[in-house]
């Protein structure tokens, strides 16, 4: 029997500018002793995978997965894109965004040591999928949502549906979210997209930790939506794919106005600085006929 571990996370929550990308990495680990199989994927991946880019390369430790926004501090997205490639040869995916980033011997051999590694363990990255919300696509869920809060919970618990019924009948789910928008609710949310689960069981409701079991096409699943979820190896590898995606759209995002715009200087379309960019680019993007509903997200 396997379990299956479902890791969510978000890119692009907060700017008004450019796309909202949310990613779900697929993990399975056989069963074994421990009742709580989040620790037990992290406790048999921990000789292979860290979190720190000095540590890779040293004692066994093949792949760098973790927090994304740290290790994009240096606003250099090699160590993003290097991590990311990995996940998609474990599961045999192509980000067509990515293939001029592929150095195919060294990223090859290196991705055929992880899936080993893993294999030994008794892990597997099943698969990793993403979703690109643009503004337009934003401005119109946030009109019929009302919030960006419920729009996040509607979009991410869409992803997670969607991918169960491609996981082998072989094992229960447990699915890690970061909380959304700070609330600590969900059994209604859980409701509306699972209406013929049954009884959804709360086991904890609080700041730090939301936790709700159902039943779902046979299997059983457990919801975590958790503050700091990225701290968590399924949880961080969605984080880095969502962050990279984002990053990579809005370099192409800055690059399309530059070529109007030479001296314009580019924009990671946070407030404040989204507000200098649409304005300096505001006689252009009327000349062009491009709508600003299209660029600018309203919340």
């Amino acid at each position: 029997m396997k379990h299956y571990i479902l890791g969510t996370d978000e890119a692009g929550y907060g700017p008004n500018l450019g796309p909202l990308v949310l990613s779900c990495a697929v993990w399975a680990v056989s069963s074994g002793q421990s009742v709580d199989h989040l620790a037990e994927l992290e406790q048999r991946v921990a000789p292979i995978i860290t979190g720190s880019p000095s540590q890779l390369g040293k004692n066994g430790k093949l792949w760098l997965v973790g927090d994304s926004k740290k290790l994009y501090q240096s606003g250099k997205l090699q160590l993003l894109i290097d991590s990311v490639l990995i996940a998609l040869h474990l599961t045999g995916q192509v980000f067509a965004e990515l293939q001029s980033h592929v150095n195919s011997e060294s990223d090859l051999s290196t991705a055929e040591q992880v899936r080993k590694s893993l294999q030994q363990l008794g892990v597997s990255l099943c698969n990793i999928k993403a979703e690109v919300i643009s503004p337009r696509n934003f401005n119109q869920l946030l009109c019929r949502l009302g919030n960006k809060s419920t729009l996040l919970s509607e979009v991410t618990i869409s992803l997670i549906k969607n991918e169960i019924p491609s996981l082998p009948n072989d094992g229960d789910v447990t699915v890690l979210c970061d909380k959304h928008g700070g609330r600590n609710h969900y059994v209604e949310l859980l409701y509306q997209f699972f209406p013929d689960s049954g009884w959804i069981e709360i086991l904890i409701e609080g700041t730090p930790l939301s936790v709700y079991r159902l039943s779902f096409q046979n299997r059983k699943m457990e919801f975590r939506f958790q503050a700091k979820a990225d701290r968590h190896i399924p949880a961080a590898l969605a984080s880095m794919t969502a962050k990279l995606l984002r990053e990579l759209a809005m370099l192409a995002f800055n690059r399309f106005w530059q070529q109007y715009l030479p001296d314009l200087q580019p924009t990671a379309g946070y407030p404040v600085d989204a507000l200098r960019f649409i304005g300096q680019i505001e006689e252009t993007r009327q000349n062009l006929g491009i709508p600003k509903s299209d660029l600018w997200r309203e919340k």
